[in-house]
């Protein structure tokens, strides 16, 4: 099994729930079937590897947090986001 080829079926099994994996080879370095039938399946599933858009994962992130009230008064808010106009600046050190 070729290095990128185990680890998109260690991709899929931690998709499906496993919680690690871990590709040995034997001295033939095929292991595909093994790998299916230690898992129970009956053959190597079928799968087409795509290229995905290129972004900024840093920014994409940051775009889903935002300005959170724990209690009234309290506010979180990450630093690279601007406050509620309602609030005033207060910084802590």
């Amino acid at each position: 099994m070729s290095n990128d080829i185990a680890d998109m079926f260690s991709e899929a099994l931690m998709c499906f729930g496993a919680s690690s994996t871990t590709v040995d080879e034997d001295d033939n370095g095929d292991t595909s079937n093994e790998v299916a039938d230690s898992v129970g399946l009956k053959e190597i599933p079928s799968y087409e590897v795509k290229t995905g858009e290129q972004y900024d994962w840093i920014k994409k992130t940051r775009e889903s947090f935002d300005p959170v009230e724990v209690t009234e008064g309290l506010w979180i808010v990450p630093e690279w986001k601007t406050p509620p106009v309602w609030l005033y600046p207060v910084t802590f050190s």
